[in-house]
């Protein structure tokens, strides 16, 4: 739907690395940029120099852009993998919890 609001909106996008207006939407690329888009963000190129961010849209920020590996870079995977690896620790942090504080009561 393109009401006269969300082309406003649309065209006030600009790059934050080169200024252009030119963003087109692009392919969500491994967990990271799932789990982003799962919370709201659009993924967004830019046209003239390539580079990827993910975007939020809040009513009272404005929008607000992460940026994201370029393709063939390898430093996307650290941040993801660091990611995962602290949910694992934490659920298995609480899951110990759970583990010793029911068998208190049990015993």
């Amino acid at each position: 739907m393109n009401t006269p609001t969300a082309t406003v909106r649309e065209s006030a996008r600009q790059c934050p690395r080169c200024g252009s207006f030119h963003l087109h939407a692009s392919h969500r690329r491994g967990v990271l940029e799932r789990l982003l888009t799962s919370f709201g963000a659009q993924v967004r190129r830019c046209h003239s120099c390539r580079s990827r961010r993910a975007w939020f849209e809040s009513s009272s920020w404005g929008s607000t852009a992460i940026r994201l590996a370029d393709k063939g870079s390898q430093q996307g995977r650290w941040p993801g993998a660091m990611v995962l690896g602290a949910g694992f620790l934490v659920c298995l942090a609480f899951l110990w919890w759970i583990i010793t504080r029911f068998t208190e009561f049990a015993g």
